[in-house]
């Protein structure tokens, strides 16, 4: 009785095991497929939906790479996109910029917007000859992948022979469907590939000025420093970069007028062109000024805020000023192919003095960059006396960036990593840079720096050049004189500006 019990109850107790255990393994294989099938759709969502590689859009690689080069893109807008949600609404679209299928720049995102206005300026710098740049818009989304609204393609071949884009609005397309609507962009493209190739037998020539206008009183018209500022200069481009003086011509005011030194119109403009007479590729040229700075009415039409910048000779109220269209066409324009030029103007309203189509984007957060990197090398803690080198004062602008509402929806002018082309122009296979003392709207000023007087751009440019040993590149030179006038507590912002783009992260050279 008590085998037959033990034996029963053993058997019965294995039958439902043995039941249950066989559901729960059907159920398991059941749940299992399922997963695995869900999981092969994911899989196939994630490897055909289009996902760019992201890459750094730091301006890199040295000057002068056998092919390298900027792309000048603006995203302007898109419309009529097509809504990629089912819950009604629109989609939340933004653009990825990919070349040769790696990201290179991301638009923000706009919510619930079908013809959103992006306003996002792009400079992406490539190297080598990068053959597809595509555009793609997609929409946003928190609890899933983010949906393709669709692409633009273009052949990078045509841009490097010449063609331009200007705010043309194109079809978005994705696989055989073309109802995607439309995005429009502005696109060129310019080769930063250098064209100065100095030789031994290559000359250095430098025209330097510096002007007091010793004809007016202190304070009201009258410099101190401008005169120091250019001996300075003088001394500084014959110790440290190897000019010889007979080939450096020194105008400047003094108690003991030479007519022939003295920094008038004729003299100035006679000066540069001796400085451009007979230039030929891989020389380099050098024009220094120091003194007044003005703005007048811009004449020709070709200027957005209707006044050009220029400088002002010490008989300006006789003989005029000089303005940018001049130096553009005596500095830039005639001079040979292969010759750098190289300007450092240290006055007030002189951003764009020279008309250069390329300048270096300000922003805010530069300015942060600044405060936080200063370095103490640098900084003298003289008492300072500020005297304007211009008369006029104008209220200053705010930085280049931040956003805006336009129409109701957000609007944000994108960053751009190098240079901003400030002008429409073609650019030809030359080398001019100019860095000046502030923006257009700007004053620089003058001031005691050691007991002596100088213009403060002038002096952090000599600061910097000599605790540097003249081992220093484009963007360090302009970032550290930056540091030493924010620190002597002065608003201006010295600017960087060039015919054509090129590395700043290269050695500053003359």
């Amino acid at each position: 009785s008590f085998s037959f019990s033990f034996s029963f109850s053993f058997s019965f107790s294995f039958s439902c095991c043995s039941f249950w255990g066989r559901r729960k393994m059907d159920l398991f294989l059941l749940f299992g497929g399922i997963a695995a099938v869900i999981a092969a759709l994911i899989t196939f969502y994630v490897v055909t939906t289009p996902n760019p590689k992201k890459e750094s859009n730091k301006l890199g690689g040295p000057e002068g790479d056998e092919d390298s080069g900027v792309l000048y893109i603006t995203v302007h807008s898109a419309k009529n996109l097509p809504n990629m949600d089912y819950f009604g609404g629109n989609s939340d679209p933004y653009v990825v910029v990919l070349v040769d299928g790696v990201e290179r720049q991301r638009s923000e995102t706009f919510e619930n917007e079908a013809s959103p206005v992006f306003d996002q300026d792009y400079t992406i710098k490539i190297t080598g000859k990068p053959q597809e740049l595509k555009f793609q818009v997609w929409d946003s989304d928190q609890f899933k992948r983010d949906d393709h609204i669709g692409t633009v393609t273009f052949d990078l071949k045509e841009f490097y022979g010449g063609k331009k884009l200007k705010e043309e609005e194109i079809a978005l397309k994705r696989g055989d469907k073309t109802d995607c609507g439309f995005i429009s962009l502005s696109l060129s493209y310019v080769s930063t590939k250098t064209v100065w190739h100095p030789t031994e037998k290559s000359k250095k020539k430098a025209v330097v000025i510096g002007i007091n206008y010793l004809d007016k009183p202190k304070g009201d018209g009258g410099l101190d420093g401008c005169v120091n500022d250019a001996h300075r200069f003088k001394a500084l481009l014959e110790n440290s970069f190897g000019f010889e003086d007979k080939n450096i011509r020194l105008l400047f005011d003094d108690e003991n007028p030479n007519k022939g030194t003295w920094p008038t119109k004729k003299n100035i403009l006679d000066a540069i062109h001796w400085l451009t007479k007979g230039a030929r590729p891989g020389d380099s040229l050098v024009f220094n000024y120091s003194g007044h700075g003005t703005q007048v009415k811009d004449k020709k039409g070709d200027e957005k805020d209707g006044k050009d910048e220029a400088i002002c000779p010490c008989d300006q109220e006789k003989a005029g000023v000089i303005i940018d269209d001049e130096f553009k066409k005596l500095l830039c324009d005639n001079i040979p192919e292969g010759v750098r030029v190289t300007c450092v103007l240290d006055c007030c309203h002189s951003g764009s003095i020279m008309d250069l189509p390329y300048q270096r984007v300000i922003y805010e957060t530069d300015k942060n960059e600044f405060r936080e990197n200063s370095e103490n090398m640098y900084m003298e803690q003289e008492e300072e006396k500020q005297t304007e080198k211009h008369v006029i004062k104008k209220k200053r602008n705010e930085p280049v960036g931040g956003a805006s509402r336009v129409g109701g929806r957000r609007r944000r002018r994108g960053k751009v990593h190098g240079f901003h082309q400030a002008r429409a122009e073609n650019v030809g296979p030359k080398d001019v840079i100019c860095i000046s003392g502030c923006e257009d709207h700007d004053v620089s000023v003058g001031s005691q720096f050691g007991g002596e007087s100088y213009g403060a751009m002038t002096w952090a440019f000599l600061q910097v050049m000599n605790a540097s040993g003249g081992n220093i590149t484009y963007a360090e030179l302009v970032m550290k004189i930056r540091q030493l006038i924010h620190h002597r507590k002065l608003k201006q912002i010295p600017q960087l500006s060039t015919l054509r783009p090129f590395d700043i992260n290269t050695k500053f050279v003359l």
